[in-house]
């Protein structure tokens, strides 16, 4: 299971990459310091990774490392709070909706309104910001996952930033 997470690190520091490299080429400042933060965030994801491990060794760590933070699996997790509660929906329908923009910015931007220049930009934007909204959610809903005003309001602000970075 690990192994699958650093695979996924790997195929995100690719995008942060590409996406630094046509913020700079564009000179676009918001891209880079984005493309930053999306560095410093795969090596935290790193570093936990290394440091699960690590804790993985000691006897008596059994399976428990890779459960959440009631014990379940993570798929259950998703299926069972993600995908049902409404800070999850909201975070589902961003998500699809950030995966549709980056599309579309990649392939048709003036189709969406986007800037031919900084499209590339705007679609790394929205392919990547799916990965720091479930953060978001995780941050912002755990470890009670009970919905409040405020916790519905901090996802539909989380799902929303990029969007607004980019019509900005």
């Amino acid at each position: 299971m690990r192994a699958i997470g650093f695979i996924g690190i790997a195929l995100l520091a690719v995008l942060t990459v590409l996406g630094l490299v046509a913020s700079v080429q564009s000179a676009d400042w918001r891209g880079i310091a984005l493309m930053l933060f999306m560095v410093g965030l795969l090596a935290f994801f790193a570093y936990v990774l290394l440091r699960g491990a690590k804790l993985a060794k000691r006897p008596g760590a059994g399976e428990a490392l890779a459960e959440g933070w009631a014990g379940q699996p993570v798929g259950l997790f998703l299926r069972q709070q993600v995908a049902k509660s409404i800070e999850g929906r909201i975070l589902i329908a961003g998500t699809v909706a950030c995966l549709v923009m980056a599309a579309a910015a990649s392939f048709a931007p003036s189709a969406v309104g986007l800037a031919g220049l900084r499209a590339n930009a705007h679609a790394t934007l929205f392919g990547l910001w799916p990965v720091v909204a479930f953060v978001g959610y995780v941050k912002v809903c755990g470890p009670r996952y009970v919905t409040s005003i405020f916790s519905i309001l901090a996802t539909v602000a989380m799902v929303v930033v990029p969007f607004v970075m980019a019509y900005k």
